[in-house]
């Protein structure tokens, strides 16, 4: 991607052409996906993303979510909402941070009048099996013994490998590209959305 607003697209089959597209106005829009902890097992049939948790078969026992955000919080209230007990854990002092804290103290005291148990300030040490048991220890050395656990704690942008960087696209720390309040990036014509 260059400052003349073209976009050269290389295929990953190597019968392909490499391909230039120029065009007046380019917007990017690559999406993201769940970060994945490096510490916790994915392919355990009970420890799930937001991504894969739609996939779920069966009515968990009790459901632990990772992450308090705005896909946390969602998915707890589904849960909830069934009946089915739910611990949300959120390594921040508030749910939604980004939201007012006032506003955050009343949804997590609305939780809790559902019955939900909301353990803020901490996060997941480790998270495997234990005698065939899901077992989560929390960073306060709280063991946990969940039906299935959501970590639902980030989102990673897909903007590695395309080439922003070197076309002259400014990317903050953690690969998000860097918009003006018009979503238009530091190249005039290049736009960014939803990342």
């Amino acid at each position: 991607m260059g400052s003349n607003r073209s976009v050269i697209v290389t295929p990953g089959e190597v019968s392909e052409r490499e391909r230039i597209y120029t065009a007046e106005k380019i917007l990017i829009a690559t999406g993201s996906r769940a970060f994945h902890p490096p510490n916790i097992p994915f392919d355990d049939p009970n420890i799930f993303d937001s991504e894969v948790l739609p996939r779920l078969k069966r009515v968990p026992k009790s459901t632990l979510v990772v992450g308090g955000g705005p896909i946390g919080c969602e998915f707890a209230s589904i849960f909830s909402a069934f009946g089915i007990p739910v611990t949300v854990v959120q390594p921040g002092e508030h749910l939604l941070t980004t939201m007012d804290s006032e506003l955050s103290d009343l949804l997590r005291m609305a939780f809790e009048k559902q019955g939900m148990r909301i353990v803020l300030g901490t996060g997941v040490r480790t998270a495997g099996r234990a005698n065939g048991e899901l077992q989560v220890t929390l960073q306060t050395g709280e063991v946990l013994r969940p039906g299935i656990v959501l970590f639902a704690t980030s989102r990673l942008v897909n903007t590695e490998g395309l080439g922003l960087d070197a076309g002259g696209i400014k990317l903050n720390p953690r690969g998000l590209v860097e918009v003006d309040n018009h979503f238009q990036t530091s190249i005039e014509g290049i736009y960014a959305t939803g990342m």
